[in-house]
């Protein structure tokens, strides 16, 4: 196979050339914009993006668990003495308790941090793809080789990439033709993977 060394200056030669071919690719028609971010909206985009991905995993291994905790409640009740039922009740309930907690510290986390930060963003939403930052720190996202989903809410937009890396997108950053603007490039790229969000709480 191919070996590339990343401190190699033909490497990173390679990967200049790459970056020039796709800013011609994307190129096109786009909307950037500038942005920061509130605890808020971090908050709120993470909520949203979690409902969309692990909470109904989350609702499957509650119901699973809850099924284990009744029928070894009823072991109880016919042996109050077996002690492993006890145990493996309140470890079903421990376990359910800390699969919902951990969505709300994790929020609670990042939007701190995110807060905490006063980082401005860029952002750009092309024809064919999505570019994170500006200059030669830039990275490129084409919606046709990259598991792309985005969400509008009311108040923002929400990019994942591969369900593990998310843009919190905030309108109130924005102009309305960029809104609107942003919103047909994404629906017209993304097709059937772009959704709408129907509350914004």
């Amino acid at each position: 196979g191919i070996h590339c060394r990343e401190d190699d200056f033909e490497y990173s030669r390679f990967l200049t050339h790459l970056k020039f071919l796709a800013r011609r690719i994307f190129n096109q028609e786009q909307v950037q914009f500038h942005y920061n971010l509130k605890e808020e909206e971090v908050r709120q985009g993470l909520s949203v993006f979690q409902k969309k991905t692990i909470y109904k995993r989350n609702i499957i291994y509650t119901v699973l668990l809850a099924v284990i905790f009744v029928l070894y409640v009823l072991k109880i009740i016919s042996n109050p003495r077996d002690g492993l039922s006890y145990f493996l009740t309140i470890l079903s309930v421990a376990v359910i308790g800390f699969i919902w907690i951990l969505p709300f510290t994790h929020r609670k986390k990042i939007a701190g941090t995110v807060a905490a930060s006063k980082d401005e963003f860029v952002f750009t939403v092309c024809e064919k793809g999505l570019i994170a930052g500006e200059g030669e720190t830039a990275t490129y996202i084409f919606y046709e080789n990259e598991p792309v989903e985005a969400i509008e809410c009311e108040n923002m937009l929400i990019v994942s990439i591969s369900k593990e890396k998310i843009f919190v997108l905030p309108r109130r950053c924005m102009e309305e033709s960029q809104w609107e603007q942003a919103l047909n490039l994404l629906k017209n790229g993304l097709g059937e993977r772009m959704s709408i969000y129907p509350q914004t709480k």
